[in-house]
């Protein structure tokens, strides 16, 4: 009898492991979805402010009238870099570390890239020409 009483105790003492386990498990995979679900959300919550100032910019653009085309050219310029600036905040805000970094590296290369055309616009003879044409063979080379 008593060790059909200790298998009892000792059966008992299992089922209450394994139910405080499989309780441990769900409240483990709850939090992770709810930590996941909370990512997405923000990502959307990133993009939809992309879209949003996307938008301005758009209808912005489409009612100033530039009186002086480079005018127009920095402007969208520094336009997009802010807005690439602005998504790196969120980005650090929101710990997605890796987005920032992407986006401050594409960030430097444009303007690398931009005051390299500028180098070659204020050293040429044909100005910014010749640095429209080196920039549309670059991006055509690149594409290929």
């Amino acid at each position: 009898m008593d060790t059909e009483g200790e298998a009892d105790i000792s059966l008992r003492t299992v089922l209450t492991a394994v139910n405080q386990q499989s309780k441990d498990i769900e409240a483990i995979i709850d939090a992770k979805v709810t930590e996941k679900i909370g990512g997405l959300r923000e990502e959307l919550q990133g993009a939809n402010q992309l879209m949003k100032s996307q938008v301005k910019k758009l209808k912005t653009d489409a009612s100033y009238k530039w009186k002086y085309e480079g005018n127009k050219i920095q402007f969208d310029f520094n336009t997009e870099n802010l807005e690439d600036l602005v998504q790196t905040l969120w980005a650090i805000d929101n710990g997605k570390v890796d987005y920032a970094r992407d986006l401050l590296s594409a960030t430097v290369d444009k303007i690398k890239h931009r005051n390299k055309l500028i180098k070659i616009a204020d050293t040429s003879e044909g100005g910014w020409d010749t640095a429209r044409q080196y920039d549309a063979n670059l991006l055509h080379l690149t594409r290929g």
